[in-house]
């Protein structure tokens, strides 16, 4: 319904004049959404306001994680010429790093879609653009490896 059209039907119904003009207006907006409050309350599950999951915890993340890995033993990045081994082990990397996700969407952290298994050496030098501090983060690693692939195979 229009709020206008609302607001007419308020006049005509004996609505005081004071709620006229943009306070008026407010007032109407405070009132229906006051009106929807009671509704979903009353038991209304389509009108009751979406809540969202909890974010997942250190450990669902880790899991995920895991699970990756297991799927994903070797490093992603094609042709990859440095050793696995205890000195350049496998990392599974979030593509969106977790603290990104925090403000995106806090499931993303535990997504096995945002990851990505790379060795050290690889998980520096592309998945945060040569940061050893870890300040940057490439967001189109995939991009940059099919691109890199199809290079190499020239």
């Amino acid at each position: 319904m229009d709020l206008h059209k609302l607001w007419r039907e308020m006049q005509n119904q004996g609505v005081p004049r004071v709620w006229r003009g943009k306070a008026g207006e407010k007032m109407i907006i405070r009132k229906i959404l006051a009106i929807f409050a009671i509704v979903a309350v009353a038991g209304c599950a389509h009108l009751a306001p979406l809540s969202t999951p909890p974010a997942p915890t250190h450990a669902q993340i880790e899991r995920a994680m895991a699970i990756y890995r297991a799927a994903h033993p070797h490093c992603e990045v094609p042709h990859c010429t440095h050793p696995e081994g205890p000195d350049n082990p496998l990392n599974v990397h979030h593509i969106i790093p977790q603290e990104a996700c925090k403000s995106i969407n806090p499931w993303l952290a535990a997504d096995t879609n945002n990851m990505i298994s790379l060795c050290r050496y690889q998980h520096i030098a592309l998945g945060h653009c040569g940061d050893g501090a870890c300040r940057w983060y490439c967001p189109n690693i995939r991009e940059v490896l099919r691109v890199r692939e199809v290079v190499e195979n020239k």
